[in-house]
């Protein structure tokens, strides 16, 4: 009886030592159990797509549990949210399916986590265990993955956009394109203003000019005028506007043709008889020598200043009367 014990004691040790109970282990964030009945091994695997990733971008954390043999043997228990570090659950989900891998079938289950990166530097998914019960021998294990890291980088330009770097520098461009554009439009606008106060200043009406000229020409205050010569000078002055103003003969025609002319081009007859009478007596100071007096140069002037107002207030020109002949 004691031989028989002592031979049952060692097989047992020697069975035990043989087939251990595994729990489960985790290299490279996978792990594997064999099967202590039957042909079949589970698998777990937990990686993600990119161990790189912008800060604007997600990452998609995948944990993948696979066996061959009976397909229903394993059921794989409920296991939290896995704990991060610099990355926050965005969503969630799972996903059953069989596949035949090497002619074999083979059961996958999968977990996706899609996780969004809090800032730039590292984040890391802590180590997970999963659980399972082997259906078969009724025993329950666990499997381990490892921890994964991931390296978030600078955020890539959003579609249809530009990075804040290059955003910053096409704000700015665009600033200073806009003060420029100011700027140029407030000169251009000034230089406008003052060409149009040039022009207006250039364009003198002829009657301002010659108004301007007789006041200058002839100074009714000076005691020492002389006034043969301010008479001759009121005639050239008006010869020489009217020349001007309504293209009568010049200083060298005559007084006749020169009344002549406004008769044709139709004048009204108050405004020739005036100009003939400045031009006659003219004409007769010159060639007799006859003595001036202030009276009559003052009359003269203010009725040349006058012919000069009518003209600028459009009363004096060509009028549609009965054309007269001057003998």
């Amino acid at each position: 009886m004691r031989k028989i014990a002592l031979r049952s004691l060692c097989v047992i040790l020697l069975f035990i030592a043989y087939f251990p109970n595994v729990n489960g282990f985790s290299q490279d964030s996978t792990a594997a159990l064999p099967d202590v009945a039957l042909d079949s091994t589970i698998r777990l695997n937990a990686f993600v797509q990119d161990t790189r990733t912008p800060q604007n971008r997600f990452v998609e954390f995948f944990i993948r549990l696979q066996w061959t043999g009976d397909l229903d043997r394993y059921e794989v228990h409920r296991f939290e949210n896995p704990i991060l570090q610099n990355l926050q659950i965005q969503g969630s989900g799972s996903a059953n399916r069989v596949a035949t891998i090497s002619g074999v079938q083979t059961a996958i289950r999968e977990y996706t986590f899609t996780l969004k990166p809090e800032a730039i530097g590292m984040g890391y998914i802590e180590p997970m265990i999963i659980k399972y019960s082997d259906l078969a021998t009724d025993t329950e294990h666990r499997l381990t993955t490892n921890r994964i890291e991931v390296q978030i980088i600078d955020p890539l330009p959003e579609d249809g956009s530009l990075s804040w770097p290059l955003r910053g520098v096409f704000i700015l461009v665009l600033v200073v394109s806009a003060v420029i554009l100011v700027r140029w439009f407030r000169i251009k606008t000034a230089r406008r203003k003052k060409a149009a106060q040039e022009m207006t200043k250039a364009v003198v009406p002829i009657e301002e000019k010659y108004l301007q000229e007789l006041k200058k020409t002839i100074d009714l205050n000076d005691p020492s005028l002389d006034g043969a010569k301010a008479f001759a000078q009121l005639s050239k002055i008006l010869r020489r506007f009217l020349h001007e103003r309504f293209s009568a003969p010049g200083l060298e025609a005559t007084t006749s043709e020169v009344i002549q002319y406004l008769y044709e081009q139709k004048f009204e007859n108050r405004w020739v008889n005036e100009i003939k009478e400045i031009l006659s007596n003219a004409d007769i100071i010159k060639f007799s020598g006859k003595p001036v007096d202030r009276p009559d140069i003052e009359r003269t002037f203010t009725i040349v200043e006058s012919l000069f107002q009518a003209s600028l207030q459009g009363q004096m020109g060509p009028h549609s009367e009965t054309t007269t002949t001057v003998d």
